[in-house]
């Protein structure tokens, strides 16, 4: 006898009975079991009698290894189902960010094309401004036409929507960044040129000093008396030899005009026509063209002072004053 001849589990039940929240559907199944082999009247005083009760108790060991086998089997079954309900899963999310991403794509597309315009836009205004920035030494010419490229950029108000406003006000900063960057070149480059000129006249000038030095015979060569500092500072009233810085004749003036070298003589004043001694008032008003010649040339009107002083005075060798 097979246990199913007993109990039987229908595959469609077979779920809803394991995996009731109560165990009244194996109840039921055991009960049928109980109640068929409970029905034997077990007599053990003879074999027959001994062999049925062996019988009973194999039956109902056979139908607890049918109930066990069937549990196990929708066991296996039910293990199945995450397995495939994760499959399902992966499957749904392919298809669908497939499809998504289908849909978007006209978007993706507009999307991009306006990151591109922005970044264009962005460019041209990072381009002006980086046009106001000169690094110093940079030459007039190249400046100049810096200036001349960016007057000449238009900017297309269409294409460059909110940024154009950014744009023309970058690009008079600009400008006006340049303009003084190229005053500041050309003043540097006149500066300098000034410089290597004077440089070069100072060259020049010493190497005539050494030439004319190594020219002139060593016999010839005398040495003026030193002075202290206060030669150039001790201008009082002058003596019997010097009549430059007497107020005897103050008439004699010189013009205040620097450019104008002619020299007052009040009328009336003393002449020297060559056939007399030269009067004081004669000498004054020489010394004083003689003082404005040295200044007119550069010379610091203390040095100059000092230099028509020691001249009158017969202290500076091989140069005197004809009056």
């Amino acid at each position: 006898m097979e246990a199913t001849d007993l109990i039987k589990v229908e595959k469609t039940n077979a779920l809803q009975i394991f995996a009731a929240d109560d165990t009244s559907g194996v109840d039921r199944l055991i009960d049928k079991v109980a109640e068929h082999v409970r029905s034997l009247v077990p007599d053990t005083s003879t074999k027959k009698g001994r062999d049925a009760i062996a019988s009973a108790a194999h039956k109902v060991a056979k139908c607890k290894t049918y109930l066990e086998s069937i549990g196990k089997e929708e066991k296996d079954k039910q293990a199945e189902i995450p397995r495939k309900i994760d499959a399902n899963r992966r499957h749904i999310k392919e298809r669908m960010d497939k499809l998504r991403d289908e849909v978007r794509e006209p978007l993706n597309e507009w999307e991009k094309e306006q990151q591109r315009i922005e970044n264009e836009r962005k460019a041209v205004l990072s381009g002006i401004r980086a046009q106001g920035s000169v690094e110093y030494g940079t030459p007039p010419e190249e400046i100049a036409k810096r200036i001349e490229a960016l007057e000449l950029q238009e900017l297309d108000q269409e294409q460059l929507a909110d940024h154009y406003i950014l744009c023309a006000e970058a690009k008079i900063a600009a400008l006006a960044a340049l303009r003084q960057a190229h005053t500041a070149a050309v003043q540097r480059e006149k500066e300098q040129e000034e410089l290597a000129e004077l440089r070069r006249m100072k060259a020049q000038q010493e190497q005539a000093e050494q030439e004319k030095a190594t020219q002139q015979p060593a016999q010839q060569t005398q040495q003026a008396p030193a002075h202290s500092d206060d030669d150039f500072s001790d201008f009082g009233p002058a003596d019997t030899t010097g009549l430059l810085y007497t107020e005897d004749y103050p008439d004699y003036a010189v013009d205040s005009n620097p450019s104008n070298t002619t020299f007052i003589q009040p009328s009336g004043a003393a002449t020297n026509n060559g056939n007399s001694a030269p009067t004081d008032e004669h000498k004054a008003m020489v010394e004083r063209v003689a003082l404005q010649g040295l200044i007119d040339g550069g010379l610091p009107q203390e040095h100059a002072e000092h230099a028509v002083r020691l001249i009158v005075k017969g202290r500076a060798p091989n140069i005197h004053i004809t009056y």
